[in-house]
């Protein structure tokens, strides 16, 4: 078990490193709160230094960590963070893909 701790700790890493990259180019950039939840759940960034967050491993999150239900996650989700940034015309704002 102690590759799987291993690979945990480098994904980490790399996820530390892809927000200080974030704060550099975009200082401005939206990260989610708290990130000790969703910086887990970044994938990368864009272009122009906005955070891309994968919905899926969010939804993920809310299951194992908040004991949601999935849809109840997805709820969760759309009302809490979809709808915070629904009409907000801040070119800062993250940017949530879907993997499906």
């Amino acid at each position: 078990m102690e590759i799987i701790k291993e690979l945990r700790q480098a994904k980490l890493e790399r996820i530390e490193e892809m927000v200080d990259k974030i704060a550099e180019m975009n200082p401005e950039a939206i990260l989610l709160e708290p990130q000790s939840f969703y910086n887990k759940t970044i994938m990368g960034y864009s272009e122009d230094g906005r955070v891309v967050y994968s919905v899926d491993q969010i939804l993920q999150g809310h299951v194992n960590q908040d004991d949601m239900t999935y849809e109840d996650a997805v709820e969760f989700f759309e009302f809490n963070t979809i709808g915070t940034f629904m009409g907000m015309d801040n070119p800062n704002k993250p940017i949530f893909m879907y993997e499906e």
